[in-house]
């Protein structure tokens, strides 16, 4: 499923559709708002899609935390269907308080670029491990979508694959 038919299912009212995606699920736009406001509050994150011309607010969760959630839904009333692509939409009863628009206006714009060595040369003296250990020290999982948390450790194993071939 394309981030475009995600999005516009989530426009349907007292409806969070929660896209499942190989080990990870995205919720977007009106379904994460209310998914924040009605069912877990997860930190949102709001990216500029091209393809969408528009800025998008998602959440991301591991895959195996569905069954917690589901169960937050059940306790809270809700009632849940699986569909045939396996996303599973969630039946609110009411929506939240705060209005959509004011809650999407206050998450910031994400403006970081994905972490990796993609325009960047690395000598000798820029890489070592020092320069590993500290960007493993600065890195917040907390503050990161789970693709961004993966593509941050692949870079850091190219980096030591970098270290390892330099001479001593």
């Amino acid at each position: 499923m394309g981030i475009q038919e995600a999005v516009a299912k989530s426009a349907e009212s007292l409806t969070i559709y929660i896209v499942e995606e190989a080990l990870f699920c995205n919720v977007y736009e009106q379904s994460a708002w209310r998914f924040v406001e009605l069912i877990k509050p997860y930190k949102p994150i709001k990216k500029r899609v091209k393809k969408l011309n528009m800025d998008v607010v998602s959440i991301g969760f591991p895959k195996s935390q569905l069954p917690a959630i589901s169960e937050i839904a059940r306790q809270n009333g809700f009632t849940l269907d699986r569909e045939e692509s396996g996303s599973l939409t969630i039946q609110i009863s009411g929506e939240p308080d705060v209005n959509f628009d004011e809650w999407k206006q206050h998450i910031p714009l994400n403006l970081m670029e994905k972490p990796g060595l993609t325009d960047q040369s690395f000598s000798g003296n820029q890489v070592d491990l020092y320069s590993i250990v500290n960007q493993v020290e600065l890195f917040t999982v907390a503050d990161h979508t789970p693709m961004q948390s993966m593509q941050f450790l692949i870079d850091l194993q190219k980096k030591i694959k970098l270290v390892k071939k330099m001479p001593e």
